[in-house]
């Protein structure tokens, strides 16, 4: 039988199926594994690991966060912790826009384009494809707040939530691909709940939410069919000073 070798890796295979498979999952095009510390890419996570023994010194390897007493005897270890502690999720789903932290938690995921969706919440009967997300979905029908922040006392029922929030006592949103910054820790408080989808003023006419109570006040006017904003050249008028502008 033909054997199939990989030529990026040491992976090799009698099928081509699976040899097709491994390529589209192990080396596709895009560099997903980028070095924080110098400017070093690959597709390759075995080849990634190799490179990274140039910025750690061990074994054991010691993870480098603030505060962190981590530390492991392999190199992989490390860094798959280590992405505990960042918004980085260098594996993405090749069927959709999801990315992930772990290459076990995107195989899981991939089960949901596949319809299973064994998991079943005891609470509100919403299924899940893995243990694991029912795990995380199972936190919102709980009061714990087990993540807490150290410099102000904030507590959220997830790790995401207090990784981005930290980034309040820095100034700058840093969000993949937010790019937003702001002077006042309050404007940065504000513009972090769009982000975690916190909705927290409702309308009572309609119950649509938003994230500002001055959004809420403006969309009330709606429902009272109060127009201040006029146009001096014609009738026409608005709720909205910033669409009598556009106008």
């Amino acid at each position: 039988k033909k054997t199939y070798k990989c030529t990026e890796c040491e992976y090799s295979t009698v099928s081509e199926v699976r040899y097709e498979d491994h390529r589209k999952k192990s080396h596709s095009s895009d560099k997903i594994f980028s070095c924080h510390l110098c400017d070093f890419t690959c597709s390759w996570s075995k080849k990634f690991n190799q490179h990274m023994l140039v910025h750690y010194y061990g074994p054991p390897y010691q993870c480098e966060h603030e505060g962190c007493n981590y530390s492991s005897d392999t190199i992989k270890s490390v860094l798959v912790h280590r992405v505990r502690h960042t918004d980085e999720r260098p594996y993405p789903c090749d069927q959709c826009d999801m990315r992930f932290r772990t290459r076990s938690n995107l195989c899981a995921h991939r089960k949901c384009h596949q319809g299973e969706k064994p998991w079943k919440c005891p609470v509100c009967e919403m299924s899940f494809a893995t243990k694991s997300t029912l795990s995380q979905h199972s936190v919102r029908h709980s009061d714990d707040r087990p993540y807490l922040c150290d410099k102000c006392g904030f507590g959220t029922k997830f790790q995401s939530h207090l990784i981005a929030h930290k980034r309040i006592h820095t100034g700058r949103c840093q969000f993949p691909q937010c790019s937003y910054f702001a002077p006042k820790q309050s404007q940065l408080k504000s513009h972090m709940r769009t982000h975690l989808g916190i909705r927290k003023f409702t309308c009572e006419e309609c119950d649509k939410s938003f994230v500002e109570k001055s959004h809420l006040v403006r969309h009330q006017k709606i429902h009272l069919e109060e127009k201040p904003y006029s146009c001096s050249e014609c009738g026409y008028s608005s709720t909205r000073k910033d669409k009598l502008k556009e106008h």
